[in-house]
C-alpha cells in the first residue's frame, strides 16, 4: 500500500510540473535576408545602372556613399540609381518587425579613353591565370569573382609585381585604380603597399594592414591618388607572407588583377 501512495504522490507531482517546451523565435529575433543586388556594369564609361531587390516584401532598402554606417535614416532606395562617377556604395535592408539584414558593399568605377602600354619588369603572371596576357588589364572587362576558368584576371606569385605604364604623351593622371580580388580560401591576398614610380622616384604610396583573420572573397578597388603628369610610371605592388592563422602560413600568396583604370582630369570622379 505505501508502494502504491508513493506512486501516487509522484504522479501528482510530475502532474504539477510543467512540460519545458523549445522556446520559439519572435519574429523580431529574426534577421532579414540581404537584399538583391544587380548592376549593369561595374566598369563604365557614362553611367551605371544598380537595381535592388528588398529581401521582403514591406521592408526598405537604404544605402550611403560617403562612407558611413547605413541606418534606418539613410536615404531610401525605391528606384534604380544611376551613378556616374567612381562611387562605393552600401546596402542595408529594414522592416519593424525583424533584425536588419547584413551590410552589402559595392564599388563601381569610371573607365577613359587614355592609351597606355603596359609590360612586366620583375615578374610575370602565373599559368593558368595568364591567358590574356597584359591586354587583360586594359580591355574594360571586370573578371568574375569565381575567378577559376575566368580569363580576365592575371594571377602573380612573387613577393614583388612591377608593372610598367607609358603613354602616348604627357598625360595629366589625377588617379590610377587597380581592379583586385581578395580570396583567403584560395590563397589570394591584397597588396601590403603599393608604389608609382616615376624616373625611380616614388611619386605616390598606399599602404594596408595585415588581415587578422579570414575574410570573404571579395572583388575590391585600390584608387591610388597621382594628380600628376605622366609619359611613363611604374606600379610596384609588394605583397607579405600569408599570415600565422592561414593554412598556407610563411608562403607567398596569389596577387589578382584584372584591371588598371586611369582618371585624368578629363574624366568625373
Amino acid at each position: 500500500m505505501r508502494w502504491i501512495i508513493a506512486i501516487g504522490w509522484s504522479l501528482v507531482l510530475l502532474a504539477c510540473h510543467p512540460k519545458e517546451y523549445p522556446k520559439l523565435l519572435q519574429s523580431e529575433e529574426i534577421a532579414l535576408a540581404n537584399p538583391i543586388i544587380t548592376i549593369d556594369s561595374v566598369l563604365f564609361k557614362h553611367q551605371a545602372t544598380i537595381s535592388v531587390l528588398p529581401p521582403y516584401a514591406q521592408a526598405d532598402v537604404r544605402y550611403t556613399t560617403n562612407g558611413e554606417a547605413v541606418t534606418k535614416t539613410s536615404p531610401l532606395c525605391s528606384n534604380p540609381l544611376i551613378l556616374n562617377k567612381n562611387t562605393d556604395i552600401q546596402f542595408k535592408a529594414f522592416h519593424p518587425d525583424f533584425q536588419p539584414s547584413e551590410t552589402v558593399f559595392f564599388s563601381v568605377r569610371k573607365i577613359g579613353n587614355t592609351q597606355f602600354q603596359l609590360s612586366e619588369t620583375s615578374s610575370q603572371a602565373k599559368a593558368p591565370y595568364n591567358a590574356k596576357g597584359l591586354q587583360a588589364l586594359s580591355n574594360f572587362q571586370k573578371g568574375k569573382i569565381n575567378f577559376r576558368g575566368n580569363e580576365e584576371w592575371l594571377g602573380y606569385q612573387n613577393d614583388t609585381i612591377e608593372l610598367h605604364l607609358l603613354f602616348d604623351e604627357a598625360t595629366y593622371c589625377k588617379q590610377i585604380t587597380l581592379s583586385t580580388l581578395c580570396d583567403h580560401n584560395s590563397w589570394i591576398f591584397n597588396p601590403v603597399k603599393i608604389e608609382i614610380l616615376q624616373n625611380d622616384d616614388v611619386i605616390f604610396m598606399q599602404k594596408a594592414a595585415i588581415p587578422q583573420a579570414s575574410q570573404s572573397a571579395a572583388l575590391q578597388f585600390f584608387d591610388l591618388s597621382v594628380a600628376t603628369s605622366l609619359k611613363e610610371a611604374t606600379l610596384k605592388i609588394y605583397m607579405n607572407k600569408i599570415p600565422d592563422w592561414h593554412g598556407g602560413k610563411g608562403t607567398t600568396p596569389w596577387f589578382f588583377i584584372d584591371e588598371i583604370i586611369m582618371n585624368t582630369n578629363h574624366e568625373g570622379h
